[in-house]
């Protein structure tokens, strides 16, 4: 083959290789997502994404309406009876009576529903009407023992005669004195032996 041949397939195996090489997609880079910084930016919204919702709007809903503020509960409270007061089932009048407190008893108040108290005494829970109850202990006087005094002995009592007077009661029968009486029931007199003179002189009188 001569030169010439030579040099014109060298041309075409050159054209052959330029026209696959420009069939042949080229290689393109993939582009990659741009990384965080440290920095903290809002997020920039991205073309057929929904951008990010507000910070408002993540917050849970509330309610409108407005909240009574909560009432601190009652603690308990030492109170005293002021008198002996009835201990009844019910913060009413007519409620059941439960037991009677003695006055300056202590009593622990746990409620109230007006001027009634929710209390508890010893072993009894019931209601009190709060005029019957104190802070304080009210005074308790004690009321002084009563002692008897031993009875006397019974001592007749003779009433005292004046001078003069009949030393005794009246004999029936025997007329020693003026004021003995005869059987028929006379008086004796002047008939007795005190009256006689020289017979026997009876203690008559004193």
């Amino acid at each position: 083959m001569s030169k010439q041949g030579r040099l014109g397939w060298i041309v075409a195996g050159v054209l052959g290789v330029a026209w696959l090489g420009s069939r042949v997609e080229p290689d393109i880079p993939e582009v990659q997502p741009p990384r965080a910084s440290s920095m903290s930016h809002p997020a920039e919204p991205v073309p057929g994404i929904f951008p990010p919702a507000p910070p408002s709007a993540r917050l849970p809903a509330q309610d409108p309406r407005p909240r009574a503020p909560a009432l601190p509960s009652q603690r308990p409270e030492r109170l005293y009876a002021t008198a002996n007061v009835r201990l009844r089932a019910g913060p009413s009048t007519s409620a059941a009576i439960v037991w009677t407190v003695p006055k300056g008893e202590a009593v622990q108040s746990r409620a109230r529903d007006g001027e009634w108290h929710e209390v508890s005494v010893l072993s009894h829970d019931g209601w009190i009407r709060g005029d019957f109850l104190s802070r304080s202990r009210p005074a308790i006087q004690e009321e002084p023992a009563v002692r008897s005094a031993p009875a006397a002995p019974f001592v007749r009592q003779v009433p005292a005669r004046p001078s003069g007077s009949p030393l005794r009661d009246p004999y029936v029968g025997t007329c020693d004195c003026p004021y003995d009486l005869m059987r028929n029931g006379r008086r004796c007199g002047g008939r007795s032996a005190y009256d006689r003179p020289g017979g026997r002189s009876p203690q008559c009188y004193f």
